[in-house]
């Protein structure tokens, strides 16, 4: 049988095998519900509480973290595997040149005895036709797998710099609360000195004495569990920032004291794009067109391989007559390679490559109803946090008219020192409690802005040509 007989029957296999080979796998379905017009979040939203610090912080972070720049190295990968994949597309072209003495054997069929040199130089090139499309669909598939690490690293740029502003924020109230306990841990130090100055005067029994000095102990030891909170809360912070242990040991530089800021504003409602805006959908979403390709790719190895060869070049073995027309040689060929009895190994490939497929599939089925659940505890959580923050600031209101009157009380002799103590125990927690809920409230505005999408816009994956 002729060779061109050869490659028309396997090419005509080819035609009636294409409607599976090319078969796009179904999307992933996922029911969603009805959503409202676009919502989004500007890039940059952590500048909108117009602290330089936290901006300080956010820009060293995108820089030192250290999962971040293990993200962008996994980029840097898979753009090297992209460009081997778009390489794989054109000839190979190579040199070769050689020189070397031979004594030739004289009881050798053809042999002769005799000394010789010989010269060669050599262009070779060779070229795999791309048929079937595998070297294409291989180059698509990592271009979509960079695409998908891309988009990967981007999800953990949004949950960095919302860790890094919620750890921030987490300081900024604890220091707040540092310094309501140093206000009262003073305040209760001055009534104990009242206290036992009444009583060598006789004023007072040795009881309230007591009383005081409890209510002083106790001021002095809420104030060491805060502090002891901001040396963790520190800590944390200095590591999501990628603080470097010199630095960190060195410096002794601590967060500069500043009360909460203000709110800002957070998209209502459920977002339209919200698919558009999540990296981590699209991180899977590219993996998953990824694992598409590489079954095409895999199913290619069912078809013959066909490559083209040749040499341009020069032999003597004479160097006077090295590069002469006479001493020119040159070669051209072709070859074709297709599998028989692989034992099932082609299948396997297949199937292994279908299995990838699947968990990619399910894969972004997951990340698409995770995205909605986690938008939708956002939502709710916001709402909670700041109907307990209203909550928490009249608790404050009453306990202050408390405080006073249970010291009015006490100053007419119609009321006991404890009410007094009491009361002001009750306004200590009352106001930390507030700071603390007014933290969880920014918090919350912080979750639901990582859940919108943190202000991530797809524009920014852009591919190597």
């Amino acid at each position: 049988m002729q060779w061109h007989k050869v490659i028309l029957i396997f090419g005509i296999a080819g035609l009636f095998s294409g409607c599976a080979f090319y078969e796009e796998p179904k999307p992933a379905n996922v029911d969603l519900p009805t959503l409202n017009d676009a919502v989004r979040v500007e890039s940059k939203w952590w500048e909108a509480y117009k602290d330089s610090t936290l901006n300080e912080l956010v820009q060293k972070a995108l820089k030192n973290n250290f999962d971040l720049r293990e993200a962008a190295a996994n980029v840097s990968l898979a753009h090297a595997a992209l460009s081997g994949a778009q390489a794989n597309l054109y000839p190979n072209i190579s040199g070769s040149a050689g020189a070397d003495r031979t004594l030739s054997s004289k009881e050798s069929y053809a042999g002769t005895g005799k000394t010789y040199n010989s010269f060669t130089l050599s262009g070779i090139l060779s070229y795999e036709v791309d048929i079937w499309g595998k070297l294409k669909n291989a180059k698509a598939s990592a271009q979509e797998s960079l695409l998908s690490t891309k988009a990967a690293k981007d999800a953990i740029k949004i949950g960095l710099v919302s860790s890094v502003v919620d750890s921030y924020f987490g300081l900024l109230s604890l220091k707040t609360q540092e310094d309501i306990a140093k206000k009262t841990l003073k305040v209760r130090k001055e009534s104990l000195k009242l206290v036992e100055q009444k009583h060598k005067l006789g004023a007072v029994s040795p009881y309230e004495v007591y009383l005081a000095k409890s209510a002083y102990t106790n001021a002095k030891s809420t104030l060491t569990s805060i502090q002891s909170a901001i040396a963790r809360q520190e800590s944390a912070l200095h590591l999501l920032i990628g603080t470097s242990p010199k630095e960190l040991f060195e410096s002794k530089k601590s967060f500069d004291k500043k009360a909460l800021p203000q709110p800002i504003g957070v998209p209502e409602g459920l977002s339209a794009t919200l698919l558009e805006q999540r990296p981590d959908i699209q991180a899977a979403l590219h993996a998953l067109e990824a694992a598409n390709l590489d079954i095409k790719v895999a199913k290619a190895a069912y078809f013959p391989s066909i490559s083209l060869s040749g040499a341009l070049g020069f032999s003597s073995m004479e160097l006077s007559e090295f590069i002469t027309s006479s001493a020119r040689t040159w070669n051209i060929g072709s070859s074709l390679v297709a599998p028989l009895f692989d034992f099932g190994r082609i299948k396997s490939q297949v199937r292994s490559r279908e299995a990838l497929q699947e968990m990619a599939r399910i894969g972004f089925e997951s990340s698409v109803t995770r995205a909605f659940l986690e938008v939708y505890e956002a939502q709710e959580v916001r709402k909670r946090a700041y109907e307990a923050k209203l909550q928490a600031l009249e608790q404050v209101r009453i306990y202050e008219e408390l405080a006073k009157l249970a010291q009015s009380r006490y100053e007419a002799g119609a009321g006991e020192y404890q009410d007094v103590l009491d009361a002001n125990d009750d306004l200590l927690n009352a106001r930390i409690n507030l700071v603390q809920l007014s933290q969880e409230a920014l918090s919350a505005d912080i979750t639901l802005i990582k859940a919108l999408g943190g202000g991530w816009d797809e524009s920014a994956l852009v591919t190597a040509n």
